[in-house]
């Protein structure tokens, strides 16, 4: 009897949102519980979104003593989870309209009981929860910017627990909305529809204070559901990483790299060192000039050679290369294709001339 009288209310809601010209989605219709598995995994979910919240705070250190979930239920149930004093504020969505062609405005709800709003407050003013509980007093719009940014990380961190839930009907994005004055007025805010219902018993503060948080979230077509999930990342072909390999390559290949050409390194005591002058003389053999080595500016070995000329001036002729080059397999393409400035890093490409050195001694 119940259901029907709820159905019935939620077309004539619907009818009259159209006389009135406001184009409201009809009533999501009843879903089936899932298995006790899965409403575990919904109240673990929201727990764990709930601690993480919670870090951001210092000594809030919020803890679920009892979390209840109710599914798909009506407004009617509004009063077994909200709490009956504290914070209350809408949630705000959007899902495709009854076109299909845009996107209507969808609403949930969110309560704080006086106890969380005061431990809220107290951590961000004082660093700490207080020992001390008063009598409950009405939220001030001090008290709403202070709850604002932990229900906003609340509802993130439910999106990342519940993006890729199979069971999810619920909005996955969602954001704080105006507060509700007059709390006994919410179920006349919100639309006909069936709902999801959190409720949460915290204590804070390491039990120093204690309080309810309540969830109330709009039911939602599994068609629109599935529509908000992540986009899980297509899998590459070999063939399209093989084209990434050498897109890759071709495009570092342009890059400019700094060379040195190192004629000789020698090893010195420090007292000789400390004698060097003008006009010192470092006699070598002319083996020595047999190893020259061109290196990156970082000293990074690329390619041997030895001293020559060329048109008569002194120039370095490449001979031995020095094993470097990567190996087909040693930088796989991502994912997803990077920007310029996340190419990661590659070994210096062997594919480039020589410049005679400026003529010397």
């Amino acid at each position: 009897m119940t259901e029907g009288i709820s159905k019935n209310r939620s077309d004539h809601t619907w009818i009259l949102s159209k006389m009135l010209g406001r184009d409201l989605p009809r009533q999501a219709s009843a879903t089936t519980p899932p298995d006790p598995r899965q409403e575990a995994r919904v109240i673990r979910g929201v727990q764990r979104a709930l601690i993480a919240a919670g870090d951001s705070y210092g000594t809030l250190s919020p803890n679920a003593l009892d979390s209840t979930f109710h599914w798909g239920r009506d407004l009617g149930d509004l009063g077994t989870v909200m709490p009956t004093d504290g914070f209350v504020a809408l949630l705000e969505g959007q899902v495709p309209d009854q076109t299909g062609a845009g996107e209507a405005m969808i609403y949930g709800a969110v309560a704080l009981s006086s106890g969380i709003v005061d431990a809220m407050v107290e951590v961000q003013i004082t660093g700490r929860v207080e020992a001390q509980t008063g009598p409950a007093r009405p939220v001030t719009r001090v008290d709403i910017v202070l709850v604002r940014d932990f229900i906003d990380l609340l509802l993130a961190g439910c999106a990342r627990e519940f993006g890729d839930f199979q069971a999810r009907d619920w909005p996955l994005r969602l954001s704080l909305g105006e507060p509700v004055e007059e709390r006994h007025r919410l179920s006349l805010i919100l639309e006909e529809r069936d709902y999801h219902m959190w409720k949460l018993s915290l204590e804070l503060g390491g039990g120093v204070k204690s309080g309810q948080i309540a969830l109330t979230l709009p039911v939602i077509g599994r068609a629109d559901a599935v529509a908000q999930a992540p986009k899980k990342l297509r899998k590459f072909t070999e063939a399209e990483r093989q084209k990434w390999r050498a897109a890759w390559g071709a495009a570092i290949g342009e890059a400019s790299v700094s060379l040195e050409a190192i004629l000789m390194r020698r090893k010195l005591p420090f007292v000789e060192v400390e004698g060097l002058s003008v006009g010192t003389v470092l006699p070598f053999t002319d083996a020595t000039l047999t190893e020259i080595r061109l290196e990156h500016v970082t000293g990074r070995a690329v390619l041997r050679g030895r001293l020559g000329q060329k048109s008569g001036m002194r120039a370095v002729r490449l001979g031995k290369e020095i094993t470097m080059r990567a190996t087909g397999g040693l930088v796989p393409p991502p994912e997803v294709a990077p920007s310029a400035v996340d190419l990661p890093e590659m070994p210096t490409p062997l594919a480039m001339e020589a410049a005679p050195l400026p003529p010397g001694p």
